[in-house]
């Protein structure tokens, strides 16, 4: 799949179609994750990560100090082994957090 990008979405497609979408908002000093879908036909080829690994340094070219996201069940791994920390629970969605602070080097 090849990302492209536009303002806070990015896409990454295969063979002309989209097949994952991710979208950040920054608002000052903190950007949060609004958006992330993989088509099934391409998860667990790690895409999702793709997407976040550049959602984060947009991010972090933006002078956030943390990112910010709410995960449904399927996505919480993937943000978790992408370096979010578990900030608490809402229903049965997870809060997450990336913080520069934990990620220098």
């Amino acid at each position: 799949p090849v990302a492209a990008r536009s303002g806070g979405l990015v896409c990454a497609w295969h063979g002309g179609a989209v097949v994952a979408v991710s979208f950040v908002e920054v608002v000052g000093e903190r950007a949060h994750v609004r958006h992330l879908w993989v088509d099934p036909q391409h998860r667990r080829r790690g895409v999702a990560r793709m997407l976040l690994s550049e959602r984060l340094r947009v991010a972090r070219n933006a002078d956030c100090t943390t990112v910010m996201a709410v995960a449904a069940p399927a996505w919480a791994p993937v943000l978790r082994e992408s370096g979010f920390r578990s900030v608490r629970m809402r229903g049965r969605y997870e809060i997450l957090r990336y913080d520069w602070s934990e990620h220098a080097g």
